[in-house]
């Protein structure tokens, strides 16, 4: 569903990283954090609206009611390269960039893991590993719904937890002359 799809940009994007964005706010100021994140985020949206109408506008030309990244790739550049290069090549860096997403996650988990329960680090990437690979076998991710609805109030509260954190551990804010 769209729901779905649009939570899953949502957490691909988000990701691990967005844990350090209050240090990256301490150190770039406020003021430059703020606009540089509202304007990344609108290239984003605008991006990803550009997206979804190429794609209504592709489908509806040829007849179908939705059409995946490597179709659409291969209708938008067709007599560019063979549509099997063009939709391999997509299926490719799908499948890289979703490497590189659960590589960091993994680092991450793994990470959390060894401090918190005193294990070296190698233990805790082979355990993880070992997930993976059993998650690796499922054939539908439907049974994984729930799980990810826990994972996503986790994030939540992951959130709050650093902001709280910054917000009462930060240094205090230098005073601006002239201010009362």
């Amino acid at each position: 569903s769209n729901a779905q799809t649009f939570t899953s940009v949502v957490k691909t994007s988000l990701g691990a990283g967005a844990f350090s964005l209050p240090f990256v706010f301490f150190q770039a100021g406020w003021l430059v954090s703020v606009i540089t994140t509202v304007a990344i985020a609108w290239v984003s949206a605008r991006t990803m609206c550009m997206l979804a109408q190429s794609e209504r506008r592709c489908a509806h030309a040829l007849g179908v009611p939705r059409l995946t990244y490597p179709q659409l790739v291969a209708y938008a550049l067709e007599g560019f390269l063979p549509a099997t290069v063009l939709s391999r090549t997509v299926n490719a860096i799908i499948t890289l960039g979703t490497i590189a997403v659960c590589a960091a996650f993994v680092a991450l988990v793994s990470g959390t893991m060894a401090l918190e329960l005193n294990l070296s680090r190698h233990t805790t990437i082979l355990a993880c590993g070992a997930v993976e690979l059993v998650l690796c076998q499922l054939r539908t991710f439907h049974i994984l719904s729930f799980t990810s609805g826990v994972g996503n109030l986790a994030i939540a509260a992951g959130f709050g937890v650093v902001v709280a954190y910054g917000a009462m551990h930060a240094p205090p804010l230098p005073k601006m002359q002239g201010v009362a």
